[in-house]
């Protein structure tokens, strides 16, 4: 950060921020002291910094370690900026959408990418990947769509190896959809059994069945696995950016890109209808789509929603008011998927 003019003013991410500028030299050696300790007990290997610059003002600086990930796809995010963004930009000249602009991007010394970005400043729309406490709006969330149908149709596999033969997708994750749906509904039959009941556990298993050989043929794309209302940040102007790029993935399911932010909008079930309809809309192209959409929605999102909705008895009467209610949501959405109706309904 020094050999960029940066002036680290806080540290950021893993749910724990530290302010690192004081005027009094001890109390921020401690705040240091403080931070280090705290990442040394991380694994993600990331540094993410709020900083001053003498020019471009407030920035963001990430680094991420060379060392870290196992898999080769440590520097993802910095190829992205660097190598893919430039090719979306077009698209992102028309508001409200933005991404950060980048300012500089590139490998230290010892070999670990960096970023430095404009500073995103707004209200983050959630604290948590599944739970959209500030949603957007319908306006915000075509726009948001009408990017990722643009990136998957613009940067194709072939494209993004042409653009950043650096960029290193792990293999792991390669057309392991079916098996990763498997395991995921023993989720269900452990965790939900109780408040779904036998039927729709049945449901759930013969539709993941009915569905094997469909769901191992399906094409691979590239896009941000990671869009949630944790990275999305809207500010006063009326403009929303989509921050941390890091996950970019190649996956075997152009719908499940859509999904986190359709599942997040959990509380507000008469918006979240919307949303799957205007998703169906945009892909009505792709015949396998709506199939797509439906089956990732069902074991690959909504099924980790259990933990936030089980029920504590030391909940206050309120707090257990709300959760009674969010899983009513959460309910009426799994079995309208299974049964195919509200925005299901086929035509």
């Amino acid at each position: 950060m020094q050999k960029h003019n940066i002036y680290a003013i806080k540290s950021l991410g893993n749910l724990a921020d530290f302010e690192l500028a004081h005027a009094d030299p001890s109390v921020e050696t401690e705040l240091e002291n403080q931070m280090v300790e705290f990442y040394k007990h991380g694994s993600s290997g990331y540094f993410t910094f709020e900083g001053a610059h003498p020019e471009l003002k407030t920035v963001l600086f990430k680094l991420k370690l060379q060392d870290v990930d196992p898999r080769g796809s440590a520097h993802n995010e910095m190829l992205f900026y660097r190598d893919i963004a430039p090719e979306i930009r077009d698209f992102l000249e028309e508001e409200p959408l933005k991404l950060p602009e980048l300012f500089n991007a590139g490998y230290s010394e010892e070999g670990h990418s960096f970023i430095i970005t404009e500073f995103a400043e707004g209200e983050i729309l959630g604290s948590l990947p599944y739970d959209a406490e500030k949603p957007l709006s319908i306006e915000e969330f075509q726009r948001l769509i009408e990017l990722i149908k643009y990136f998957q149709e613009t940067l194709t596999p072939e494209k993004v190896e042409e653009l950043s033969p650096e960029m290193v997708f792990d293999p792991s994750k390669a057309n392991s959809t079916y098996k990763k749906y498997g395991e995921i509904l023993k989720m269900y039959q452990n965790k939900w059994a109780d408040v779904l009941g036998p039927e729709y556990i049945a449901k759930l298993g013969k539709l993941l069945l009915e569905n094997e050989e469909f769901l191992k043929g399906t094409p691979e794309v590239i896009n941000n696995q990671d869009i949630n209302p944790a990275n999305i940040i809207r500010s006063q102007d009326g403009t929303f950016t989509v921050i941390d790029w890091e996950r970019l993935r190649k996956v075997p399911n152009p719908a499940a890109a859509y999904n986190h932010i359709i599942e997040s909008h959990w509380r507000y079930p008469e918006l979240q209808d919307e949303m799957i309809k205007r998703v169906l809309a945009l892909n009505k192209d792709d015949p396998n789509f709506r199939q797509l959409l439906r089956i990732d929605m069902l074991f690959a999102k909504y099924s980790f929603i259990y933990h936030p909705l089980s029920f504590d008895p030391n909940l206050s009467q309120e707090k257990s008011a709300e959760v009674k209610a969010g899983l009513a949501s959460v309910l009426r959405f799994i079995k309208q998927a299974v049964d195919e109706e509200g925005p299901w309904k086929k035509a």
